[in-house]
């Protein structure tokens, strides 16, 4: 009995002492550098991620791969032109190229004297990769301060675990309550009520309207305004699209998961018009965090008119700063067939 409890009182001793030489392999994190943008300098965006990937190593969750380990893979593999891309696809097969489960990117932008860092967690190995979180933080300071910005910016990133489902970290507060379902019959005088009711700018019909949007670019190809809750694309669909090819661009920006959300949607003539800036700047009335491309916009309203060879739709025109009530004419005279051609831009809650 001596024997055998000298035995388990040097098995626990062992035990004890070779315990703390175990260790466990710890779960890849690749960060990438930020993007640099409205005339922030590359010099500084690249100082920023270092202080960001430092933070990140502090945390000891992730084994953290360095910028220099990233260039070398690169170097050795097919993903050597793709190191420097930005949108989500992009970083999740060079995720998957460098082994990583997590990827860390993200952007830095200025807006007269305020700074905006934003960054996201992508989880790129799984059944369904994707971003998993985002953080985003606004700064009125020196460029000093710019480096405890971008450190709280990466601890709030990592403060969870990045394996939680996806949940933006910009709470929109919401100021302005939009409709979202598609409306039929929805007339000219409907329309002129509702601009000057929730205060909507429009060249002709409320030109006093003065809405303020509370835009936050999220450094992912999307931007939030915070006053309304929407997360819109800052680009839309890249060409010219008649409605039902607007309608079919939404369906396929649901069926691959842009930036990892399936439920974007063609907007409301209202919501259409929450974008129409006051100011136009570089001759279009929207701010310029969204692309110049998209002058005339798709809605999902329509009005009065809808027979075989007529049906009119609500869209907004950002070159002249007002929503229009359009009419598609089928002049092939095929049921259906109309051939007017605008953009789309895709929006979705924020929440």
């Amino acid at each position: 009995m001596r024997k055998t409890s000298c035995f388990l009182i040097f098995l626990l001793l062992t035990i004890g002492i070779c315990l703390p030489q175990l260790s466990f392999a710890k779960e890849k994190l690749a960060v990438m550098d930020l993007e640099a943008k409205y005339g922030v300098e590359k010099g500084l965006a690249e100082g920023l991620s270092v202080v960001i990937r430092d933070t990140i190593q502090n945390f000891g969750d992730y084994e953290v791969i360095s910028k220099e380990d990233v260039e070398v893979i690169a170097e050795r593999t097919a993903i050597r032109q793709k190191v420097g891309c930005d949108d989500t696809e992009c970083l999740i097969s060079i995720g998957k190229a460098l082994g990583t489960k997590f990827m860390v990117a993200g952007a830095i932008s200025k807006f007269g004297n305020t700074y905006n860092v934003s960054l996201r967690l992508i989880e790129t190995i799984g059944k369904d990769p994707g971003v998993r979180k985002r953080v985003s933080k606004s700064c009125k300071c020196a460029e000093d301060e710019l480096i405890r910005t971008s450190a709280t910016v990466a601890a709030k990133l990592m403060g969870e675990s990045g394996t939680q489902t996806e949940s933006p970290t910009i709470k929109p507060y919401a100021k302005l309550s939009l409709r979202k379902e598609p409306k039929k019959m929805l007339g000219e005088d409907a329309v002129r009520t509702m601009l000057k009711k929730l205060d909507l700018f429009d060249s002709e019909w409320n030109p006093n309207g003065s809405f303020d949007n509370d835009f936050v670019d999220n450094g992912d190809g999307t931007v939030t305004d915070r006053a309304t809750g929407l997360m819109w694309q800052k680009v839309g669909s890249p060409g010219l699209l008649t409605h039902k090819g607007a309608t079919r661009y939404i369906v396929s920006l649901n069926n691959k998961r842009f930036m990892g959300y399936s439920d974007w949607r063609m907007p409301t003539v209202e919501e259409l018009a929450s974008l129409i800036t006051r100011n136009a700047s570089s001759g279009l009335h929207i701010n310029p965090l969204f692309a110049k491309k998209q002058k005339l916009c798709w809605s999902s309203d329509s009005g009065f008119v809808e027979d075989e060879y007529l049906k009119d739709v609500w869209i907004a025109d950002f070159a002249k700063g007002r929503v229009v009530l359009h009419m598609l004419e089928d002049i092939a005279f095929m049921r259906g067939k109309y051939d007017d051609i605008f953009y789309v831009r895709g929006v979705r809650p924020a929440r």
